[in-house]
């Protein structure tokens, strides 16, 4: 086969639109199919925001809070170390 030779898709490699419509290799695909396809779609009610995903997020952001404290606490640790040594 040369580099001008075209091998047919196996149908597991269609992708699909949000309206169904069928496309290959990105034809007719737009902005809002891939890589952030929430685009210009509008905001999302928070009842349809699944319980989980707010579970998972709050976690987060209770991880990350626990990590500036530690690191806020050894940061006093430290200075008060250092201002023992004088």
């Amino acid at each position: 086969m040369g580099d001008t030779d075209c091998v047919p898709l196996p149908a597991s490699a269609l992708q699909y639109d949000d309206d169904g419509a069928d496309y290959e290799d990105g034809e007719n695909a737009t902005a809002a199919d891939g890589f952030g396809g929430g685009v210009g779609k509008g905001a999302a009610r928070l009842s349809e925001i699944p319980v989980k995903d707010v579970v998972i997020v709050l976690f987060m952001l209770s991880l990350w809070g626990y990590s500036i404290f530690l690191i806020v606490r050894a940061w006093a640790k430290v200075h008060q170390i250092a201002g023992m040594e004088k």
